[in-house]
């Protein structure tokens, strides 16, 4: 072989290489019983994708440390032991627990405001009986499911213009009634 077929690679990159092609043959060995480890310590394949991934990433950073002779997968094992319970610690610091105070609180502030929302719904069931018969057939032939303006406005012989209009005079006018029939009296009233 003449000089071009020689290796150009100093000794630390050939003992890199060594150490590369070691790990390599070491990680793909023992990849699936180190996965399976980390599923059963979490029994959720998502979250278990994620601790190998980072195993992984670790067991590469840390091969220096390994030493040779000794079981990989056990000391592979070992490394992913401690990521997952690095993981475990994440998901309860990220889990949003409420405590019974603020549950109560909530409980309270839904419950109010369920109230208001019936007041308002009876409001405007008593508004809604008070409109004209024509403006209370108009609302509800707009708000039938399916219906175009256009449409309507061809039933009625009618300009679409004025249908948008009469929609919005009725709005303002039902917005105003429940508005009045639902306000809280003033204090100093």
């Amino acid at each position: 072989m003449g000089a071009e077929g020689k290796s150009n690679r100093s000794p630390a990159e050939k003992s890199d290489g060594q150490r590369n092609l070691r790990f390599v043959g070491l990680f793909s060995k023992h990849e699936h019983r180190i996965y399976s480890y980390i599923v059963a310590l979490l029994s959720n394949w998502t979250d278990a994708d994620e601790v190998m991934q980072e195993t992984s990433i670790a067991l590469w950073e840390m091969f220096d440390q390994f030493q040779e002779g000794t079981d990989f997968n056990s000391w592979a094992c070992r490394v992913a032991h401690f990521r997952v319970l690095r993981f475990r610690q994440q998901c309860q610091r990220d889990r949003h627990e409420f405590g019974n105070d603020l549950v109560e609180s909530l409980g309270e502030t839904a419950s109010m405001e369920m109230d208001v929302m019936e007041t308002r719904r009876m409001a405007l069931a008593g508004c809604l009986d008070h409109l004209n018969p024509a403006d209370r057939d108009l609302l509800t032939r707009c708000y039938s499911e399916g219906v175009l303006i256009k449409e309507i406005a061809g039933q009625l012989n009618r300009p679409v213009k004025a249908i948008y209009k009469d929609l919005a005079r009725i709005r303002r006018a039902v917005f105003e009634c429940v508005g009045s029939k639902t306000a809280l009296p003033e204090a100093g009233r």
